[in-house]
């Protein structure tokens, strides 16, 4: 009688561990596909960059999503933007911690630049001065190519695509067709893979 009342237990031990283990596998693969699917989704958007950077010949290729960020003490929004994405060539600083909640109204010449929708590169001496172009020369930017991303559902600029060369060699070899060409590309490829995840 004990003999059976230990086997009775000990079953009925094994079968609440292995329910629990199932429930367990069965919310961890509840989680994973969406978990999967989103680092999936980056993953390909990171590629993208780097494959623009190299394919331009530029030193770093970032994607910049606007948000909000607060209000002020009037009540009115405050704009921002950050990196969200970014490939570097060797020996290029990244930016990413620097561009974390830039107040979109200090970068107007930005804005209205990537309002345009034309990927035409800029060489930032040339450029006239602004916060923007005093910015960019702190980063040793030389030439910069920007592109917005709108958002498919809704059709506004939800942030842009960018493209900054930080060395004359690069910069002189750089093809404004190709840029141009490539830019359109893969933002066409980024805002899709943007608006999945």
């Amino acid at each position: 009688m004990d003999v059976g009342l230990a086997v009775g237990m000990f079953g009925i031990g094994i079968a609440i561990v292995a329910k629990s283990i199932l429930r367990n596998k069965k919310s961890a693969s509840n989680d994973s596909p969406f978990k999967q699917h989103t680092i999936l989704t980056h993953s390909k958007v990171h590629e993208q960059l780097t494959e623009l950077r190299v394919l331009t010949g530029a030193g770093r290729a970032q994607i910049c999503m606007f948000h909000n960020g607060g209000t002020f003490e009037s009540g009115s929004s405050m704009k921002k933007f950050s990196v969200t994405h970014e490939s570097l060539a060797l020996a290029i600083e990244s930016t990413l911690q620097k561009k974390k909640e830039m107040m979109a109204s200090a970068f107007t010449h930005l804005i209205e630049q990537v309002s345009l929708d034309t990927p035409t590169p800029l060489v930032v001496n040339q450029m006239e001065d602004s916060f923007w172009k005093s910015f960019l020369e702190s980063q040793r930017v030389l030439m910069i190519s920007n592109l917005p991303i709108f958002c498919q559902a809704k059709g506004n600029i939800v942030g842009y695509l960018s493209l900054e060369w930080c060395s004359l060699k690069h910069m002189d070899d750089a093809d404004e067709e190709r840029v141009e060409f490539e830019m359109r590309e893969k933002r066409s490829i980024v805002q899709g893979l943007i608006s999945e995840g």
